[in-house]
């Protein structure tokens, strides 16, 4: 009996993992595109410039992405909204600190790039933030999330 017991075990724990990894990953993917999305869709409604940024304190911002993200608009400190952290074991963009800012015309021309949501199998996925202010979604590529790459 004990040895039925610890068969399944091996057999269903690596599985159990890999499905958990891939819903951490589709999770913080689904989270960072609505709050680009939300931001985007604030700037315009509202004609002014708007941020999204990560914040560990909920009101500066900072440059670890894998940190709570806020939304404000440009010059205030009055917090539009919260998003939770990521999951994931590795969230980044670009790597020069710099916030996502969206023009009121919905454009982040000079802020686009690519965002890497990365598990820790090395699996994850890509958010690519275009001058026009979309985002589009594509699998990681392999030396994206490489243990072997630096990933900042």
């Amino acid at each position: 009996m004990v040895v039925i017991v610890a068969v399944l075990t091996a057999l269903v724990i690596p599985s159990w993992r890999k499905t958990a990894l891939e819903q951490d990953i589709s999770s913080d993917t689904r989270q960072l595109r609505q709050a680009l999305t939300l931001a985007r869709s604030t700037a315009i409604m509202t004609q002014l410039t708007v941020i999204l940024c990560p914040s560990r304190d909920g009101k500066h911002c900072t440059d670890d992405w894998s940190a709570p993200l806020i939304l404000r608009e440009d010059g205030s400190s009055e917090i539009l909204r919260h998003f939770p952290g990521s999951r994931s074991e590795h969230l980044s963009f670009r790597g020069d600190g710099r916030p996502v800012r969206f023009q009121p015309n919905g454009r982040a021309s000079g802020h686009n790039g690519t965002f890497v949501i990365c598990a820790e199998d090395d699996s994850g996925r890509e958010l690519i933030l275009s001058n026009f202010g979309r985002v589009r979604e594509q699998p990681a590529r392999p030396s994206s999330c490489s243990r072997n790459t630096s990933l900042d």
